[in-house]
């Protein structure tokens, strides 16, 4: 990125998160390149309306890290994907942070498995939903169990996720 005069905001931790000034195609397929020679980077997006195309070369990764961002890169660079979202993201690798790590994010194993404890009447003691949690899921998995149903005109990018209740 340095010398890049497109280059109107960044921030950086966990991932690297560039805005232009030009967030024409080619520019932001220019930036990705950019972000792609920053020391740790494993791989860069730049945005296509609600998702990130990858652009360029895969960085080096271990084994582990590699099958993470096999599994979960697409998606969770994906939800960052908005008008107001960042026009180019490069991830970086596991345990590099360019700043706080979490602190805004980041696709790194470490900063998405967060433990999760949900406590409500009728909900099975100690269970395990099955399914994946992600943090946008939260509201609208509390909405369900308080029965309360979610507003068409304000929609959420995480969905309800069913709970195992007690028998």
């Amino acid at each position: 990125m340095p010398g890049n005069p497109n280059v109107d905001f960044t921030y950086q931790d966990g991932h690297i998160a560039v805005f232009l000034d030009d967030s024409s195609v080619p520019a932001m397929r220019e930036a990705a390149l950019d972000v792609l020679e920053l020391p740790d980077v494993i791989a860069a997006y730049y945005r296509d309306g609600d998702r990130y195309v990858r652009h360029g070369p895969l960085g080096p990764m271990g084994r582990r890290e590699f099958s993470w961002w096999q599994r979960y890169g697409q998606r969770l660079v994906d939800t960052m994907a908005a008008d107001f979202g960042p026009d180019v993201v490069g991830l970086l690798r596991d345990d590099t942070s360019y700043g706080v790590i979490g602190d805004h994010g980041g696709h790194q194993r470490l900063i998405q498995e967060i433990p999760m404890v949900f406590s409500w009447p009728g909900l099975e003691a100690g269970a395990k939903p099955g399914v994946e949690i992600r943090s946008v899921d939260i509201v609208p998995t509390i909405l369900r169990l308080m029965g309360i149903e979610a507003d068409p005109e304000h929609p959420m990018d995480g969905g309800a996720v069913r709970l195992p209740m007690a028998r």
